[in-house]
């Protein structure tokens, strides 16, 4: 027998054994990661190592589904420094574009019919009711408004919340504090606190209705509010320039949106670096070809919208059916109201059964660091980079070393909300898991979970209580009916009991005893309650020493120095 023939190859071993030499060589410790910059995946920051695929036939048939199936795919929040004039101008037309139309719904609401409203009354009745509300003072606006006067203010091209909204950017620019830290609160969602798109999505709800019943008044309505389109464009096109809050869009996309809004001045919004002001400079000593140090935002876009666009745009249906785990690292705040972008997931559940998700949150670095950052102003960050010490920054530095604890509640409730209905979307409830992340320093979470989350939810229940048992006389136009989220407090049981897709891998801490609250403030007014409520001690959550404010400016910020940009 010759030698060649006693050789062994590997086709010729047992198939099983041919499959676990299989499974070895493409299965990789930490799996695969996706790289915003290439938009390809990644093994240990290499390139993919598929060349035994590509041997021969039979093997590339028996292991062409592995590298996808065997290896959980990693997504964290993408930032590129090419793509931040788009992830600025996605955010402020997402934002600017949902107050815009709730402005004009204020305004047509006087032609929502009894049966419109009982569409939504019953499962919605906090909307509705402010939504007349606030028909109710815009009108009574109007009517104090001189027959023949200047009522363009009122009713004109950049009336409400949305006009306040971007008159936020037309002013000193030493002053600006970025897209994200602007108030971006709808009036509509004012007192009903539920999850932004919900709101939304039952503002665009009704226009539509109007749209098909008053097709005259809706028409007069968007002309007088976008007139450069009288003559250009039909009036229902309005409904439809919104993206999904996930997408990453490219830029002729975006533009085209923006024009359409008359908002293209937000390229320009966004894109500036921003300088030291020039009121810091000693008398005499300003030199404008002098610039200095320089930084702009981060703006990034969310694990799950990079996992979507690579999903969608590079892989074939049958490659995105042999993948079976994906985790998404949502590490850093991002734009388009990220809590909502699981749901675009649904697409992939649907093309494959198999699939499994977890997407995993920073308690610190996604969600309490926006807080903390919310009043920067550029040009202050890099005053501060330039003299930390200087007289006129004594205390800058001490108050970004916390952040308000008001608020907090509100933006951990929509998270969970958020994720509680990735089911409504057609995401089974058992192939995805929402997971908070303690971070770098769980106990500091535990704290902001016991001192703020506990309290809150003790507040409120013990304020909801009073009412019912009339010891406190409900004040609509104070609290309404509620001091947190609606379904915020059945979200922590669910959160804390493991019952639902929501965990956490920290120490959530314990309730507080609502009742002994009730006997506590037992004889005080509904105004004491309320202030005693948002008023609360401490004001404000300091961060332990490892997360001190100079620390993470350079995840939040680009920043260069006069020799790296001239």
């Amino acid at each position: 027998m010759s030698s060649s023939s006693s050789q062994t190859t590997l086709t010729s071993l047992p198939f099983e054994l041919q499959l676990q030499i299989f499974r070895d060589y493409f299965k990789i410790d930490g799996g695969y990661v996706f790289n915003g910059d290439s938009e390809k995946l990644t093994a240990n920051g290499k390139p993919i190592d598929l060349a035994l695929m590509y041997t021969c036939r039979s093997i590339a048939h028996s292991t062409k589904h592995m590298p996808l199936s065997l290896n959980t795919i990693h997504f964290s929040t993408l930032y590129r420094s090419d793509w931040m004039p788009l992830a600025g101008c996605f955010d402020y037309v997402t934002i600017f574009y949902p107050l815009l139309a709730a402005d004009m719904l204020v305004r047509l609401e006087p032609f929502i019919t009894p049966k419109m409203y009982s569409q939504l009354g019953l499962e919605y009745p906090a909307f509705t009711s402010r939504l007349q509300e606030l028909s109710r003072i815009h009108q009574e606006d109007l009517d104090r408004v001189e027959p023949g006067g200047p009522d363009t203010v009122l009713r004109g091209e950049r009336s409400g919340k949305a006009s306040d909204w971007t008159d936020q950017f037309r002013g000193d620019p030493d002053q600006y504090l970025g897209i994200r830290h602007q108030d971006t609160h709808c009036d509509l969602a004012a007192s009903t606190r539920r999850c932004v798109r919900a709101t939304q999505e039952t503002t665009f709800y009704f226009l539509r209705l109007l749209a098909e019943s008053q097709p005259i008044e809706f028409s007069k309505l968007v002309y007088e509010t976008l007139p450069h389109w009288v003559d250009t464009h039909p009036a229902h096109e309005f409904l439809d320039l919104g993206f999904n809050l996930w997408d990453i869009p490219s830029r002729s996309e975006l533009e085209h949106v923006s024009s359409r809004l008359n908002v293209d001045d937000a390229w320009q919004i966004v894109d500036p670096w921003y300088y030291r002001p020039q009121h810091s400079y000693k008398s005499g000593t300003y030199d404008p070809l002098h610039k200095g140090t320089r930084c702009r935002e981060k703006i990034r876009f969310s694990a799950a919208a990079a996992a979507i666009r690579f999903l969608t745009k590079r892989l074939l249906v049958d490659q995105r059916r042999q993948i079976r785990n994906v985790i998404l690292h949502e590490d850093f705040l991002a734009a388009g109201n990220p809590s909502s972008h699981a749901q675009g997931l649904a697409p992939f559940f649907r093309e494959n059964p198999q699939l499994r998700v977890e997407r995993r949150v920073s308690v610190i670095r996604c969600i309490s660091e926006g807080r903390r950052l919310e009043r920067d102003i550029p040009s202050h960050v890099v005053w501060f980079l330039q003299e930390p010490s200087h007289p006129h920054l004594r205390g800058y530095r001490e108050y970004r070393e916390s952040m308000l604890s008001a608020g907090f509640s509100e933006v951990i409730a929509q998270w969970l909300l958020d994720a509680l209905a990735v089911p409504d979307a057609g995401i089974p409830a058992e192939s995805f898991t929402f997971v908070l992340e303690g971070g770098p320093d769980p106990d500091f979470s535990t704290n902001l979970f016991q001192q703020i989350i506990h309290r809150d939810i003790a507040w409120h229940k013990a304020y909801r209580a009073s009412i019912e048992r009339g010891l406190l006389v409900r004040w609509p136009l104070l609290l309404g009916d509620t001091l947190v989220s609606d379904g915020f407090p059945e979200a922590m049981d669910h959160l804390m009991n493991r019952t639902s897709l929501l965990h956490s891998d920290f120490n959530l801490g314990h309730q507080w005893n609502w009742e002994d609250m009730i006997e506590k403030e037992s004889g005080v007014t509904t105004w004491k309650w309320y202030s005693e409520f948002h008023y609360r001690d401490p004001l404000r959550t300091t961060f332990p020493p490892a997360l001190d404010y100079a620390s993470i400016l350079a995840d939040n910020y680009d920043i260069q120095t006069e020799d790296e940009y001239c």
